[in-house]
C-alpha cells in the first residue's frame, strides 16, 4: 500500500455544487471556472479532475462527479447608482477555506480578503495545482489506495515559483480537457509540427477519403475491441510515441482508418471511460446505422487524439513537479487544518 505523505494537506474549499440537485449552479454559472472530481474514486482514471468553465453533468466521471466553482456568488447588495437608488449587485467570493487563505496570505505577501484580487486569484491557482498534481503519473500510482477511500490531498509548495509553474502546467492541462476551448496552440506549444502526424483520415490502399465514407461500421461499445490494429511507428512518427509504446491506425471500417494513433492515446482513460473508445461507441453502427461521421465530428476526433498525446507528453514534467512540490510543502498545521 502506497504510503501518504504526511506533508499533503486536504485541499479544502467552502462548497461544492454537483453532489445533488443544485438549483444554485445558475447563478454561479457565468464568467466562472469548475474544478470536477470524484470522491473515492472506483477506477484508476477517475483519479484526474477537470477544470472546466461551461455546464456539465454528473456522468462526466463514471461514479458520478462533484463540482467546486472557484468563485462564489453571495446573496447581492443593494447599492445606490446615479440612475437606481436600489440596484441589486451580485458579489463574488473566492472559494477558499479562509484558513488557508489567511496562511499563505501571510506566507507570501498577498492582499484583501476573500472577496478581493488576491484571493480569486489564489483560488485559480490552487484548482490549476490540483490538476497538476492529480494527473501525475507518480502521484496516482503513490497515492492510489488511499485516493479509493478520501479526497485527493493536494501539496502546497512554499515557493510561489513553484507554484506558478505547477499553475502553468496546470493551465495547459484545463486547456486540453475543456471541449470548448480551442486547443490548437497549447497542442503546437507541446507537441510541435509532429501532431500534424496524428491521426490523419486515411484510405487503405491510398487514395482519397469522402465524407460518405466516414461511416463507423465497426462496433466500439461495451466489451468490443473496436479497429485498433496496432503497428511500429515510421521515423516520421516515432518523436511523439513515448519509448517502448507502439502506434497503431484506427479503423473505423474495413477501408477508412485515421492514421497514428498512439497505443497510450488508445488506451487512455479519464473519468472511467476510455475517452476514444467510448466516443466512437456512441457513433458506431450499433446506434446510427449507416450515417457517417460528419466533417465537424471528424475534425473533433483528430482533435481529442492531439489533446490526449499531448497531455501524455506533460506527464514526465508533472512527475517532476510532483516530487519538487513534496520536498518543500506546507504542513497541515501550517494551513490551520489540525
Amino acid at each position: 500500500m502506497a504510503k501518504k505523505r504526511k506533508t499533503d494537506p486536504e485541499l479544502l474549499v467552502v462548497g461544492n455544487l454537483l453532489n445533488r440537485p443544485r438549483p444554485e449552479l445558475c447563478s454561479n454559472l457565468e464568467d466562472n471556472e469548475f474544478l470536477v472530481a470524484v470522491p473515492e474514486p472506483r477506477k484508476y482514471s477517475e483519479i484526474r479532475p477537470l477544470l472546466l468553465t461551461c455546464a456539465f453533468d454528473l456522468h462526466l466521471h463514471d461514479r458520478g462527479s462533484v463540482s467546486f466553482p472557484i468563485t462564489m456568488t453571495s446573496s447581492p447588495e443593494r447599492r445606490e447608482t446615479l440612475f437606481d437608488s436600489g440596484q441589486e449587485v451580485p458579489t463574488k467570493t473566492a472559494n477558499l477555506n479562509e484558513t488557508i487563505w489567511n496562511a499563505l496570505r501571510e506566507s507570501w505577501g498577498l492582499t484583501g480578503d476573500l472577496h478581493g484580487d488576491d484571493a480569486k486569484n489564489l483560488a485559480k491557482g490552487i484548482a490549476r495545482v490540483c490538476l497538476a498534481i492529480c494527473h501525475s503519473p507518480a502521484y496516482e500510482l503513490e497515492h492510489k489506495e488511499s485516493l479509493a477511500q478520501d479526497w485527493a490531498h493536494i501539496p502546497i509548495p512554499r515557493q510561489k515559483d513553484v507554484f506558478a509553474r505547477l499553475c502553468s502546467s496546470g493551465d495547459q492541462i484545463a486547456v486540453l480537457l475543456n471541449p470548448i476551448i480551442d486547443a490548437r496552440s497549447t497542442i503546437k506549444t507541446i507537441l510541435g509540427s509532429s501532431a500534424n502526424t496524428l491521426a490523419v483520415a486515411s484510405r487503405d490502399g491510398g487514395g482519397s477519403v469522402r465524407s460518405n465514407d466516414m461511416v463507423v461500421a465497426y462496433s466500439f461499445s461495451g466489451n468490443a475491441t473496436g479497429g485498433w490494429r496496432s503497428r511500429q511507428p515510421t521515423e516520421s512518427e516515432s518523436s511523439i510515441i513515448p519509448s517502448g509504446a507502439e502506434t497503431g491506425d484506427l479503423y473505423i471500417n474495413d477501408h477508412i482508418f485515421f492514421r497514428n494513433v498512439p497505443s497510450t492515446v488508445w488506451e487512455y482513460e479519464l473519468g472511467g471511460y476510455p475517452v476514444i473508445k467510448e466516443w466512437l461507441a456512441y457513433r458506431d453502427s450499433g446506434r446510427r446505422p449507416d450515417t457517417a461521421l460528419t466533417l465537424e465530428e471528424t475534425d473533433h476526433l483528430r482533435g481529442m487524439i492531439q489533446r490526449i498525446a499531448a497531455l501524455l507528453a506533460l506527464h514526465e514534467k508533472l512527475n517532476a513537479l510532483y516530487e519538487q512540490v513534496c520536498t518543500d510543502c506546507f504542513r497541515n498545521e501550517e494551513l490551520g487544518l489540525i
